[in-house]
Parts: structure tokens; C-alpha cells; sequence
């Protein structure tokens, strides 16, 4: 079993919940993904190793994993949500990189050390003007890929 398994299982258990065989399911897909996952996507895999599961029973995991902090859940503006492990609860800054056309969601994290004045000094201001103690914050990015730019040359060539 992996270290970030053990750790989730561990802290679910010390929080005096139950280790549910959902989820343990729904956290060791979200471990494995590659990807910000949907609701449907992740009840499809975990249809594939527990085929009784139904989607209500992987939406409950999701809010339930997600109000104790252990899964982050993000909507990325297309009606879905999407979740991920929070593998850094002390993690202060998330932002992504959106493609409208095909929807891939990027993390993007190097953006932090080149540009953490800007930021800060934005949420200076912010928690200044509004008398609001921030803590984290996220930002989304919305445009076009690589792939999808270059599919779109491509058609107009």
C-alpha cells in the first residue's frame, strides 16, 4: 500500500469515520489519476472493481472526502465538478490552465516562485480593502492549448 494511502486511511480513522471499502475505492483512484476527475469518471473505475457500487454511493464518498478536507473539488466553469486528493492540506496557492476547447485542466505550480510578490501584494490589498483574513487562494486561466491551437492551424491550412 502506498505512503499516501496509509496517511488518508490513517487521518480518516483518527477522525472517527469509517474506512469505507467506497472509500478507500475513491481515494486510490484519485491517487492513480493523472487528471482533475469528474464524478462519472471516477464511478466508472470504480465500477470496474466494485461492480455493485452505484453513482449516488461515489457522490456521497466525493462530498464526504471533500467536507473533511481530504479531496479538493474544483468547477472549472463547463457544470462539472471536479476533484482531486489534497495531497498538501498546508498547500496556500492552487491555480490551473483551462482549454476551452477540449477542457484539460493543467496544474500550473512554477508560476508561484517567479511571480509570489505579485500575488502577495495582491492579497495584501485585497484583505486591506475588504477587512478579510485570507489564507489560500486559486486561480484559473482560461484559453486554448497547444494541441488544440495546432489542431486549429491545421483545419485552416
Amino acid at each position: 500500500m502506498s505512503q499516501i494511502k496509509q496517511e488518508y486511511f490513517k487521518k480518516i480513522k483518527e477522525n472517527g469515520h469509517r474506512l469505507t471499502g467506497t472509500r478507500k475505492i475513491v481515494i486510490e483512484i484519485l491517487e492513480k489519476a493523472d487528471k482533475h476527475m469528474n464524478a462519472d469518471e471516477i464511478y466508472f473505475e470504480a465500477h470496474k472493481r466494485l461492480p455493485k457500487i452505484g453513482i449516488a454511493t461515489v457522490y456521497r464518498n466525493l462530498k464526504f472526502l471533500w467536507k473533511t478536507g481530504f479531496v479538493k473539488k474544483y468547477d472549472f466553469g463547463n457544470g462539472r465538478s471536479f476533484y482531486e486528493l489534497n495531497r498538501n492540506s498546508d498547500e496556500k496557492h492552487h491555480h490551473h490552465l483551462i482549454c476551452l476547447i477540449c477542457r484539460k485542466v493543467f496544474d500550473y505550480e512554477d508560476f508561484f516562485e517567479e511571480n509570489s510578490d505579485l500575488f502577495n501584494n495582491i492579497s495584501l490589498m485585497i484583505s486591506q480593502k475588504y477587512n478579510f483574513e485570507i489564507h489560500s487562494h486559486e486561480v484559473n486561466f482560461y484559453g486554448i492549448c497547444k494541441e488544440c491551437r495546432e489542431k486549429r492551424a491545421d483545419k485552416s491550412h
